[in-house]
């Protein structure tokens, strides 16, 4: 895996090799920034041998209320969102604690298109972190409790 960036990404809807990740420039997130983003951490267990994404319940309800203001119809559901959390996780094999960006952006269109809740709405996961990638990929659990004391709380853990 490159030292620069992921093998894979999340983009639109699918897991996609880094390289096929493209906006157009023409999209309204490009000509004036027309986006939300909500940044997430996934926090490495070392003795589990397990990545746990942190309060992911929180992330995606600021990320809801964010596009409630930007007016921008999601195209993908919050459970759809956490599942490309963890494909895109698990298709790079991250063996270390990764952050990543989960960004909706407004696309082509906001010149002829009204209202805004009609426009197309894309989104991508860019990370970084991640430690060292394993044939051998980790299982990914959902974190739902906070960090305590530096240390992860187990107690209320659900897998995914």
């Amino acid at each position: 895996m490159s030292s620069t960036h992921p093998k894979f990404i999340w983009f639109n809807g699918a897991v996609v090799p880094w390289d096929e990740a493209k906006v157009h420039v023409s999209t309204a997130t490009v000509l004036r920034g027309a986006n939300v983003f909500e940044g997430v951490r996934a926090y490495w267990n070392t003795d589990e041998r397990e990545l746990y994404i942190f309060r992911n319940d929180e992330h995606m309800a600021r990320l809801w209320n964010s596009t409630k203001i930007m007016r921008m119809a999601v195209p993908w559901s919050k459970e759809e969102l956490t599942q490309a959390q963890i494909e895109v996780i698990r298709a790079n094999g991250f063996e270390g604690t990764v952050w990543f960006r989960l960004t909706l952006y407004v696309g082509e269109g906001e010149e002829s298109i009204w209202p805004p809740e009609q426009l197309p709405v894309g989104g991508f996961m860019n990370l970084g972190g991640g430690g060292s990638a394993s044939s051998g990929v980790p299982s990914i659990w959902w974190c739902i409790q906070a960090c305590q004391s530096g240390g992860m709380r187990a107690a209320s853990l659900a897998p995914l």
